[in-house]
Order: structure tokens, then C-alpha cells, then sequence
């Protein structure tokens, strides 16, 4: 079973599944900025079309998905959100890239909400998690205001800037479990 993404809109964006269309060059490039991707194990992927086409695959091919979010107003991508899904366990772990030049601008966060939002009402999820490194304020912020809560600390895991840097693991147990 797959989750059905959906299709949904906010005040600025428009999200909806990704396609091979939006893989434009500004993705290309926030994707290859290895700073810009220094919480995100994607910096080790020098990334094209066959990548991302690959990545989106693989997403939905283990029941999940990832969208783009589309900005309303010049029909630019701004951030995409990445959905894993465990059929099993009902769980729904999510991921956000915000575009370089949308980042700071609140639309990673209003996507996240939509999502969030609408992983709370879908029958066949029980719980929204979420993880980061402990560096990464502005995603540590988005995460807590969508109702997350720290649930737990990996120290030392992931190497940053050559720094060995603590994962936070976030999630959100649902109404009825």
C-alpha cells in the first residue's frame, strides 16, 4: 500500500507530486551546493536529472513520495517534501528542502504544515516523525511548530563541517494511539 499524496494549496504555494519537470537547474544547484546541503546526507550525491528521478522512485516505490511545492505567484519550485512510509508501523517521516534563494522566507514552513496538517486526518497514519541535525536551527524551529516533540537525541552521528554533530528525532503520536 502507498500513501496518496495529495494535492494541496496554501496562502503562497501549490503542492502537488513531483514530476521529472520539476527538476529545473536551480534544484540541480541547491542540490550540488555542498554547504547549502551540509545537514543533508544529499551532499555526497553529485545530483542530476537520472538522481532525482531516481530518488522520487525509490520514495514511492517503498509506499512514500515526494512533492513539490510550487510558488504561486512566479510558478517557481520553492521547497519539495519528502515522505517515507512504513505500511506496517503506520509512520510517516518527512523531509524538507527549501530551494536556495526560498530559504528564510516561511514557505518551507507553510508547506510543512499543509503536510502535517494533512498526515493528521489520513486513517492509515498514527505517527509523524522527523529528524535533523542538531545545527540545523531554522528546520529544528519548523519542526516544533508543526506540534513535534523531541523524542530523542543520537550523539556524535553525523560528521558536519567536519564536526561530528548530534541527530534531534522528532515525532508526533496522533489522536487515538
Amino acid at each position: 500500500m502507498q500513501l496518496e499524496l495529495p494535492e494541496l494549496g496554501t496562502e503562497r504555494l501549490r503542492l502537488a507530486r513531483f514530476t521529472s519537470a520539476d527538476v529545473t537547474s536551480s534544484y540541480l544547484e541547491t542540490l550540488n551546493d555542498s554547504w547549502y546541503m551540509r545537514f543533508s546526507n544529499q551532499r555526497y550525491t553529485q545530483h542530476n536529472k537520472l538522481t532525482c528521478e531516481n530518488y522520487r522512485t525509490n520514495l514511492a516505490e517503498s509506499g512514500g513520495g515526494l512533492l513539490a511545492c510550487v510558488e504561486t505567484e512566479h510558478g517557481d519550485l520553492a521547497c519539495t517534501i519528502s515522505l517515507s512510509y512504513s505500511q506496517q508501523h503506520r509512520w510517516v517521516d518527512i523531509g524538507l528542502l527549501a530551494v536556495k534563494g526560498y530559504e528564510g522566507l516561511g514557505v518551507g514552513s507553510e508547506a510543512w504544515g499543509a503536510v502535517v496538517e494533512w498526515l493528521s486526518v489520513q486513517p492509515n497514519v498514527r505517527k509523524i516523525t522527523a529528524g535533523t541535525s542538531a545545527g540545523n536551527l531554522p528546520m529544528i524551529s519548523i519542526i516544533q511548530g508543526s506540534g513535534l516533540q523531541v523524542e530523542g537525541r543520537r550523539n556524535a552521528q553525523e560528521i558536519v563541517e567536519g564536526t561530528p554533530t548530534d541527530v534531534l528525532l522528532f515525532g508526533k503520536l496522533l489522536k487515538g494511539f
